[in-house]
């Protein structure tokens, strides 16, 4: 991830999508991209596509500026990030 951050253009943002479980220990690898881009100092927001885990997808908004993206995301508070981990690998 320190990486891809040198690489992006100060603009620029990372959008990752993936399947929208957050919450509970299927949601773990989600919580844990989050918390991988937070340990690199990113912006995140995580946009909930359906409020049904079952039909969601997750997208992930990182960036080294402020995000403006005019969503209703997921409020931080709501994302317990106690038992995620640091990606260290993609």
């Amino acid at each position: 991830m320190a990486e891809t951050k040198k690489l992006l253009n100060s603009n620029g943002h990372i959008i990752v999508n993936s399947f929208g479980y957050i919450d509970g220990s299927i949601g773990k690898a989600m919580r844990s991209i989050y918390k991988t881009f937070l340990n690199e100092n990113f912006k995140v927001a995580v946009l909930s596509t359906d409020p049904n885990p079952d039909k969601n997808n997750l997208l992930f908004f990182a960036s080294s500026s402020d995000l403006k993206i005019p969503f209703d995301f997921i409020p931080k508070e709501k994302i317990d990030l106690n038992d995620a981990v640091v990606l260290t690998e993609f």
